[in-house]
């Protein structure tokens, strides 16, 4: 008898949650094995509805104009698992989570997962809502020892619940940028002198991402050729815009809005990622995969991907000067850029590939 797994996130817009959706909904669809996965998502349709739909994977999207309108949500939900014959939900994130958990209320043979992606202490409320609503889940998945954390701590989630299970990236499509066409990695290579140092941001611009952080330290490097390229939107993409113009950085920053990882990396000499906190960002494993140098903050999510010194330079949260001194100490030791990204590569091939990560899902939520 086929198992049937259903996939349920808040939405499917660009985002590292929908990708790791896409990802698991890809890799564990496999008819001709006895498993069937479909994918569902509260919000209206969104990008990687696409993507998923292109994998053979079926999509299900609720519209939901209003997610606070939960007896609604949960009823089509009731409805999907029914015609289905759904076993298995692993839903991601709070608002699917709560419609999950109120599912199961009239779905008492179905096994139910949650996931939490986030460390963000706000808004608070969400933690109290997960502090009720993953008691009707099996097992509570995280992708790391951060958010783990945080979830005892502020959902008082029991350990003995919480499965750990890192995030990973597609490495095959993120070979080495240079070895495309070199031998040399990106670190490798002495800063031409035709062009800036070019620095990236690649994430949401949101006020925990801290982008105000590095802007302010691209500032205070006014004698370096820099350029910064923010790629990525959010709610503070007009208050960042005045901030660079303030700063008199209107001619060494560019605001690209979303831009395909791999582009957004093709020509970064540095990934700075200032965030006050992360659950497990994808981004640097992109960065690591294709041997692009990272600068990040000690913060939670963070350090349970890079190694100050080894995997990136990491640096207190909202500390400018810090940031700055070590932006410019990649600009100066070609060496320690070198030895940074050879070491980051290194351990997303030993760790961070869906080949490790699948087998881990599986055995979690198929353990017979």
């Amino acid at each position: 008898m086929a198992r049937r797994l259903l996939i349920l996130n808040t939405d499917l817009l660009i985002g590292g949650t929908p990708r790791v959706v896409y990802e698991l909904a890809k890799r564990l669809h496999a008819p001709t094995r006895g498993m069937e996965v479909e994918v569902a998502c509260l919000a209206p349709r969104g990008p990687v509805a696409d993507l998923i739909e292109s994998a053979g994977v079926r999509v299900t999207v609720f519209n939901a104009d209003d997610l606070f309108d939960l007896p609604k949500v949960t009823m089509k939900l009731v409805k999907l698992i029914r015609q289905r014959g759904v076993d298995t939900v692993l839903s991601f994130l709070l608002h699917a989570n709560t419609v999950a958990a109120l599912s199961a209320l009239f779905c008492r043979d179905v096994r139910y997962f949650q996931a939490i992606q986030t460390t963000q202490p706000n808004p608070r409320w969400h933690w109290w809502m997960q502090s009720i609503v993953w008691h009707a889940a099996r097992r509570i998945i995280v992708p790391s020892e951060a958010v783990a954390a945080a979830a005892m701590e502020r959902s008082g989630i029991d350990p003995d619940q919480i499965s750990v299970i890192a995030n990973a990236i597609d490495v095959a499509s993120l070979a080495p940028l240079d070895l495309l066409t070199t031998e040399s990695s990106p670190a490798q290579n002495p800063l031409r002198l035709d062009r800036p140092f070019q620095i990236v941001f690649l994430g949401r611009l949101d006020p925990v991402k801290r982008v105000d952080d590095l802007l302010s330290a691209i500032a205070t490097l006014s004698s370096a050729p820099i350029h910064l390229h923010i790629c990525g939107d959010g709610p503070m993409r007009w208050q960042l815009r005045q901030l660079t113009a303030a700063l008199n950085l209107t001619g060494r920053v560019t605001f690209h809005g979303f831009v395909p990882t791999r582009q957004a990396l093709a020509e970064a000499d540095l990934l700075v990622l200032p965030s006050a906190a992360e659950g497990f960002p994808l981004v640097l494993l992109e960065a690591m995969a294709v041997g692009v140098p990272i600068v990040a903050t000690s913060a939670p999510g963070i350090v349970d991907v890079v190694t100050d010194e080894q995997t990136a330079l990491l640096v207190p949260v909202g500390d400018v000067a810090a940031l700055a001194g070590a932006i410019q100490r990649c600009i100066d030791n070609t060496h320690l850029r070198c030895a940074m990204a050879e070491q980051a590569r290194a351990l997303v091939l030993a760790r961070y590939t869906w080949d490790r990560i699948i087998p881990q899902y599986q055995q979690l939520l198929f353990p017979d």
